[in-house]
């Protein structure tokens, strides 16, 4: 009874503390406390996307792979084969074998409604689905697997519209799959950050390859320029760890209170499936417990801190704190909470850097189609703009730029922050990798 009465003050006084430092710090306490306000009604993407993502928020999840029907539609109109038809384009190096097969899918009435539908929901300031949060991380979110279909549909229709002529057009569409890739980032998971990252990711190659040998006077890009422009990256992932941390603090008291709740999200992890079944349920494991949340806590602040800095500043703090994690004995719900990744901070990054290299590059084909020339130097196109060319997010240097025969190459020395002289993942050969190659936009014309 004493070491029970001791461990028991002296970690209820632990997590009291933390509790005050995520106080001080700003850290919501509560699941409410992080969530964005309601969209209103006329603001709200979310009905119009429902009407093309076919999903159901109330229905249960199926447990197993026989649940799921075959002949479900990724998106209206489009068929699971069709949506295998259109990654395949997307990921080809030679994309004209495919590309009749792509056309038909595109030309049917039905696909064209879900794209014209995805364009409306685009344009609206928020996409407010029904999530139930308070269910924590058992929350079902399967709007999220149709947001990635939806911007594969897109870039597709983009890189279809630019063969055929109309390239404003094509950069029209590839700014439908940037707000579409905001409208995911809004939604303040983890989880819906890397959904919007591949989402933008697609987009983003889609532009270059649209954009590299055209010109593209001021006036035709004008559409994908404001997409850009309205991109918050850094905001919207900021938001999305506090909601995570949040998270993983109500779900102590949810594993108390609900724990049948989390049973289907702690599933196949042994220590979750242990504490789901009720281990934390009596007051015999108060000290471990008020242990257990105060780690979470503590690791929570300092994961949030360094996730507010550049990758190449918060890496390392990520680093050892995984390290950490790994390590612990006690706090077995915080090594099923508390792990996020470090790659996750770099994959912000990346997305940063590439938007901020198409939104330069956009500005050096406008020089062109104005001057007849590309600018020497950034600082000389800098002159013409009304907004500061950022530094490298990898470096904190300059962004390199250079002159190559009729275009030109942009780049960020990428995660290495090594200059690799414009050598972007492949082009060397070798197998294209996150690590060791620079992000580099190139125009040949």
């Amino acid at each position: 009874a004493g070491v029970w009465t001791f461990y028991n003050v002296k970690w209820n006084r632990r997590l009291a503390g933390e509790i005050e430092n995520w106080k001080t710090m700003g850290l919501p306490l509560q699941v409410s406390e992080a969530l964005p306000p309601p969209a209103g009604r006329t603001e709200n993407a979310a009905p119009l996307y429902l009407r093309v993502f076919e999903v159901e928020f109330e229905a249960a999840p199926p447990t197993t792979g026989a649940d799921v029907d075959p002949d479900a539609a990724v998106l209206r109109g489009v068929s699971p084969t069709d949506n295998e038809t259109l990654s395949r384009y997307l990921e080809a190096a030679d994309r004209a074998p495919l590309t009749p097969a792509v056309a038909e899918i595109l030309q049917r009435p039905e696909v064209g409604a879900t794209l014209d539908t995805l364009r409306q929901a685009s344009v609206l300031p928020r996409a407010d689905f029904p999530v139930n949060w308070e269910l924590g991380f058992a929350a079902q979110m399967p709007h999220l697997g149709k947001y990635r279909e939806a911007a594969r549909l897109v870039t597709c229709r983009a890189l279809l519209t630019a063969q055929d002529g109309d390239v404003a057009g094509a950069l029209e569409w590839c700014s439908t799959a940037l707000r579409m890739a905001r409208h995911a980032t809004q939604e303040p998971t983890l989880i819906a950050q890397l959904v919007g990252m591949a989402m933008h990711a697609t987009a983003m190659d889609a532009a270059e390859d649209i954009i590299s040998a055209e010109a593209v006077p001021a006036e035709m890009s004008k559409s994908l320029r404001e997409a850009l422009a309205e991109l918050d990256i850094l905001g919207d992932y900021g938001q999305a760890m506090r909601l995570e941390v949040a998270l993983g603090r109500a779900t102590f008291e949810q594993l108390r209170e609900h724990p049948e709740q989390l049973q289907g999200t702690l599933a196949g992890d042994t220590d979750g499936e242990k504490l789901a079944s009720g281990i934390y349920s009596t007051w015999l494991w108060n000290p471990v417990y008020a242990y257990d949340m105060a780690t979470y806590m503590r690791l929570s602040a300092t994961q949030y801190a360094a996730c507010r800095l550049p990758w190449r500043q918060g890496r390392q703090t990520l680093e050892k704190m995984e390290r950490e994690v790994a390590g612990l004995s006690y706090a077995k719900l915080t090594r099923v909470l508390a792990p996020v990744s470090e790659r996750a901070l770099q994959r912000r990054d990346t997305s940063l850097a590439r938007s901020q290299l198409c939104r330069i590059a956009l500005e050096l084909k406008a020089y062109k189609a104005r001057n007849g020339h590309y600018p020497d130097t950034l600082a000389a196109l800098q002159q013409h703009l009304a907004w500061d060319i950022p530094e490298d997010v990898f470096s904190g240097e300059p962004l390199l730029y250079r002159l190559s025969g009729d275009g030109f190459a942009l780049y960020s020395v990428g995660p290495d922050a090594v200059d690799n002289g414009g050598v972007a993942g492949g082009e060397d050969g070798g197998e294209a990798t996150l690590l060791g190659t620079d992000l580099t936009w190139k125009a040949v014309n």
